[in-house]
């Protein structure tokens, strides 16, 4: 009987030890775990607003944040601006565009000056700078006269810059592989047909490379094209110059109408010379007719 009584004990006991444990275990990890923060309340109407960082640039269909990945892109950006303005001396401005574009280390690309009918000169000037200092030479062309025109324009080629230096290294590789395998061919045919791959491949890293430098200096070099055009008040000055040169220029008239004269009269005497064979012919037709008109006079008509 005590032996029943002792194993009927032993089951109770047990459940309630693990009763116990269950509760303290619950309690401690109910104490460790932090307090969550009340989640904010939103209208109806209003919606929560979307989660920054990849997924979300990902879900929107937009360029990611390369920055959230930790991949430092360098743009390739090509810097363009196209200015048209009114200036009061022409060659001055020239001059101070030129001065400039060399002083930021950059260039003069090309320069042309033309006149128009009202007299008024135009000029056309392309300077070439580094794309760092595109804005300061770009100010200082716009300080020298009045603005009448203004377009400033980039172009991203980040994309293209990465494609054509990715093919360009793969066609260098393909050029290393394909030396390799020249250099361990035997055969006369197979040498030939690795050379003229070779001679291919060479050929389209060369093309590529071409339009990766073309790439390369426009965005390091930016284009700034001016359009000058002189305004009215620089083209009426007085000025004595004329005047210094009249005596000249009247001593040059008098000298090309004497030549004239002179040689329309020995153009006279040139034709007279040629012609006297004629001249002769004709005189003695001429004399033949007078004297038989002389000699056999007509007979006079009867009267009547």
């Amino acid at each position: 009987m005590s032996h029943l009584g002792s194993r009927t004990r032993h089951p109770a006991v047990a459940t309630t030890v693990i009763i116990c444990l269950a509760v303290v275990s619950l309690a401690v990890a109910g104490c460790g775990a932090k307090p969550k923060a009340p989640m904010p309340q939103q209208s109806l109407g209003e919606q929560a607003p979307p989660r920054e960082g990849p997924s979300s640039a990902a879900n929107q269909g937009g360029p990611t944040d390369a920055g959230a990945y930790g991949i430092d892109i360098d743009r390739k950006v090509i810097k363009n601006a196209e200015i048209s303005m009114d200036v009061t001396d022409l060659a001055e401005a020239i001059g101070k565009i030129e001065a400039k574009a060399e002083q930021a280390s950059g260039f003069l690309q090309d320069s042309s000056t033309s006149t128009g009918r009202d007299e008024r000169r135009s000029a056309r000037v392309i300077v070439r700078v580094p794309s760092v200092r595109f804005l300061e030479v770009l100010q200082l062309v716009e300080s020298l006269g009045k603005v009448t025109n203004r377009r400033v324009f980039s172009e991203d080629v980040t994309e293209q810059y990465t494609d054509l230096g990715s093919r360009v290294t793969n066609l260098q590789e393909q050029q290393k592989r394909l030396r390799e395998i020249l250099a361990q061919a035997k055969k006369i045919d197979e040498i030939l047909q690795v050379e003229r791959e070779l001679e291919r491949v060479r050929l389209e890293c060369d093309s590529l490379s071409g339009r990766l430098r073309l790439l390369k200096s426009k965005v390091e070099m930016s284009t700034i094209n001016v359009y000058l055009r002189e305004t009215s008040l620089a083209g009426q000055k007085v000025s004595a110059q004329p005047l210094g040169s009249a005596w000249p220029r009247a001593a040059s008239a008098f000298v090309s109408n004497a030549n004239f004269l002179v040689g329309v009269g020995a153009d006279l005497v040139v034709f007279l010379i040629g012609s006297l064979p004629t001249l002769a012919v004709v005189a003695v037709i001429a004399v033949l007719v007078l004297f038989a008109r002389r000699k056999w006079p007509g007979r006079r008509r009867p009267s009547a």
